[in-house]
């Protein structure tokens, strides 16, 4: 009899165990289920806040969509970029919205490998449309979104590119003016490397010596010079000055292609192009000038000479 309490104390004991442990689990499961939800909640209003905040930007367009394509967000610089309202633009197909028919099989084909793949195309320029059906030059990033228990988001964030475009533009009409007023001009003109290699010249320089402008380029200056390390890159006194800022004047005797020398005056000065220094060289052919003043000192010494002859009586 005493054996069979002591079993049924032992019943009752087990069973209070199994009923701590099970309310322990139950509220353990309790706790976990009420993190998780603050988690997605705490998750959800984050998401919204960050959504909201992107909403608001004008000055970057941001567009989300489903993997098939279906714009699920739209913010005001998508508005502003591209001329559809959140309204019109939800639930429509992006291609339909923004992409150029020439480029939509292209696009669906990234946007399908996104999905599948899980990685992101790499950023690029892009010509898209906008509602008047203009077209817009925009440098466009990609990422992918995949938050639990939702379906993946797809997000594209666009930059108007078109005032940099318009500055490009710009930019590269006036290098075309300097490049053409480089080339036309009569005076040989060369721009060197501090260590007097030609990098760039035109026509007229390399006429001067008899050459083609290919020729001429990565020849070093000192290569013409007939006093060869004497250039006036060699010259410590004319570099001295061209380094303090000054646009220094000079004669020099350069080799023409044939072997003969010729007379030439050069103007000097260091200009820096994308943070490298260079020497600009103007150069004008003085060859006649040169000769014009040795018959004319010729002249004058046959004249002096003449003078100091004692007269016959």
């Amino acid at each position: 009899m005493i054996e069979q309490d002591k079993s049924k104390e032992q019943l009752i004991n087990e069973l209070q165990e199994l009923r701590l442990a099970h309310n322990s689990l139950k509220a353990t499961i309790e706790t976990e289920m009420l993190s998780h939800k603050i988690a997605v909640e705490e998750l959800q209003e984050s998401e919204k806040r960050y959504r909201n905040v992107l909403q608001d930007i004008k000055t970057v367009a941001v567009q989300g969509y489903a993997p098939d394509g279906t714009a699920t967000y739209w913010n005001k610089g998508s508005e502003l970029l591209y001329g559809y309202t959140d309204k019109e633009a939800l639930d429509r197909n992006i291609l339909d919205l923004i992409i150029p028919s020439e480029a939509r099989d292209n696009v669906s084909s990234a946007i399908k490998s996104m999905a599948e793949s899980g990685q992101t195309v790499p950023s690029s320029e892009l010509l898209l449309k906008r509602k008047d059906g203009s077209l817009v030059p925009v440098f466009s990033h990609h990422t992918i979104v995949q938050v639990a228990g939702r379906s993946q988001e797809l997000f594209c964030i666009d930059i108007d590119l078109t005032e940099r475009k318009l500055a490009e533009d710009k930019l590269k009409e006036r290098e075309q003016l300097y490049r053409n007023l480089f080339d036309q001009a009569n005076e040989g003109l060369i721009l060197l490397t501090m260590d007097g290699k030609i990098a760039e010249l035109n026509k007229s320089f390399a006429q001067m010596h008899g050459y083609t402008v290919e020729e001429m380029k990565n020849m070093n200056i000192k290569d013409l010079d007939v006093l060869r390390q004497n250039a006036f890159v060699s010259q410590d006194a004319v570099m001295q000055r061209i380094n303090n800022g000054e646009v220094v004047r000079f004669e020099v005797e350069h080799y023409h292609k044939n072997g003969h020398s010729f007379f030439m005056n050069g103007t000097a000065s260091i200009i820096t192009i994308a943070d490298q220094q260079y020497f600009l060289a103007f150069y004008q052919d003085i060859t006649e000038r040169k000769q014009t003043e040795n018959e004319i000192l010729k002249l004058v010494s046959t004249t002096s000479h003449l003078l100091k002859k004692p007269r016959m009586e």
